[in-house]
């Protein structure tokens, strides 16, 4: 009786699984956010090549991480450093802040801080601070960025930088649902 109730239910799932109208990547076709488009950077491409690229397109940056970076300053200028990136807006922001931290094995000191609101103005102070830091940029395939368009046309801005040589992949920015059954 029990494995008999236990195919029953199994069955009821697939059937009513089977009843959604979600296109095949699993989500809502019109349920991403609006003006934004999720972007993947080439490992080639540097950090300030990709705000030259994405300047060029006369777009802004909402958010970009996985940008990491390192430095010759030893681990005792770490504070130093954090409290130097802290005192950036775009660093220290929606209850973010540096990210800097020594590998336990190298010894090396990394700088993989979050960035929001990437203007023009602020691009050009990051790099600086970078410089200042001898900070030195590691290219690595995990770096992304959000990428703001103008509401409406988010799939037109897709495709163009789908198409692009320092992009790696291109999404929408969809929204998640934790309970696969909602």
């Amino acid at each position: 009786m029990p494995a008999r109730f236990l195919l029953f239910i199994m069955i009821f799932s697939f059937v009513i699984g089977g009843c959604r109208k979600d296109n095949p990547s699993g989500n809502n076709e019109e349920d991403f956010v609006k003006g934004q488009v999720l972007v993947g950077i080439d490992s080639t491409v540097s950090l300030e090549r990709t705000f030259n690229y994405i300047n060029a397109l006369s777009l802004s940056i909402s958010q970009a991480s996985g940008f990491t970076f390192t430095t010759t300053l030893g681990k005792d200028h770490i504070p130093s450093i954090i409290e130097q990136l802290n005192s950036k807006p775009y660093i220290n922001h929606q209850g973010f802040s540096a990210s800097v931290w020594e590998h336990y094995q190298s010894g090396i000191v990394y700088n993989t801080s979050f960035l929001w609101n990437m203007t023009r103005q602020n691009q050009v102070d990051y790099l600086s601070t970078l410089n200042n830091l001898k900070m030195k940029e590691k290219l690595t395939p995990y770096r992304s960025v959000s990428i703001m368009v103008p509401e409406g046309m988010e799939k037109l801005w897709l495709n163009k930088l789908k198409n692009e040589k320092w992009v790696s992949w291109a999404e929408l920015n969809y929204h998640s649902k934790i309970a696969p059954w909602e």
